[in-house]
């Protein structure tokens, strides 16, 4: 009986989705309200290893959230016109994540 539980428990969580939250924001802390966000999954040593996504967002506060992911490594490529670009790398261990303020230098 027990296993049936551990079994059934196993099957549930595999079931669970997680995201990845932030904000995008300038050097006098004005949120950017448009960017791409690339999402691949990753390893330990933040290589690329699979386009999972493409995300194009348009949020008045500047911020994001890539849903429906599974517990793993991941990078964020972000593409907003006229700045830098940006790389992010969250890991997610059954858990949600979130990032403070992610912020962006305008290109020249």
């Amino acid at each position: 009986m027990v296993n049936f539980f551990i079994t059934v428990l196993g099957l549930f969580s595999l079931n669970i989705n997680y995201y990845i939250h932030g904000r995008l924001v300038n050097h006098e802390y004005s949120p950017i309200d448009y960017f791409i966000i690339k999402t691949y999954q990753s390893n330990e040593k933040r290589e690329y290893i699979n386009l999972i996504r493409t995300d194009t967002v348009r949020h008045e506060n500047g911020e994001f959230m890539v849903k429906q992911l599974k517990p793993g490594k991941y990078l964020l490529k972000i593409d907003v016109p006229k700045y830098t670009g940006y790389l992010l790398y969250a890991e997610i261990k059954n858990v949600n994540y979130s990032f403070s303020d992610i912020f962006l230098q305008a290109s020249r």
